[in-house]
């Protein structure tokens, strides 16, 4: 039995239909990974088009089961033209951090300075996204290859499929 995006993600605790959203959300990913690795291997100017772009990733909603909007996982995958440090996890408090900030500094990246996105208002004092990511509680993990942790990932997802 097949299940939709948006029924599987309300599963009512239900661990049937905990794994079957898990194994929908594990093929999504894995397209995601798929592609990025399309993008690593052709080449565009000194780098890859995985350099040169940017793709943001996530989920709706941090439990979507009970309408959370907090604690949503995102993913930023590819350079930004040399503008997104890569190799790092970022983990923060709960509830400290909203998607609404991490538009805001993927909006910096690309060269357009905004004050807001949607009701998120940039904290005062930041001027950019430096200083939001400072000023943010986090910790950051440094991963020691980047090849080798995406090729370990992308395989991990295609068997989990």
């Amino acid at each position: 039995m097949s299940v939709g995006f948006h029924g599987g993600s309300h599963h009512q605790d239900d661990p049937t239909q905990i794994r079957r959203y898990a194994d929908l959300n594990r093929y999504h990913v894995s397209t995601l990974a798929y592609f990025a690795e399309k993008l690593r291997s052709i080449p565009d100017g000194d780098g890859t088009l995985l350099d040169h772009s940017l793709m943001l990733y996530g989920t709706n909603m941090g439990n979507s089961n009970q309408h959370q909007h907090y604690d949503v996982p995102h993913i930023l995958v590819g350079g930004a033209n040399g503008q997104l440090k890569g190799n790092r996890h970022l983990a923060y408090e709960r509830k400290t951090v909203t998607t609404g900030n991490l538009l805001l500094n993927v909006l910096d990246i690309c060269g357009i300075h905004q004050e807001t996105a949607g009701r998120q208002q940039r904290p005062a004092g930041e001027a950019d996204s430096s200083g939001a990511m400072r000023n943010a509680r986090m910790t950051a993990e440094a991963v020691d290859d980047e090849r080798s942790t995406m090729n370990q990932a992308s395989g991990r997802l295609r068997s989990a499929c």
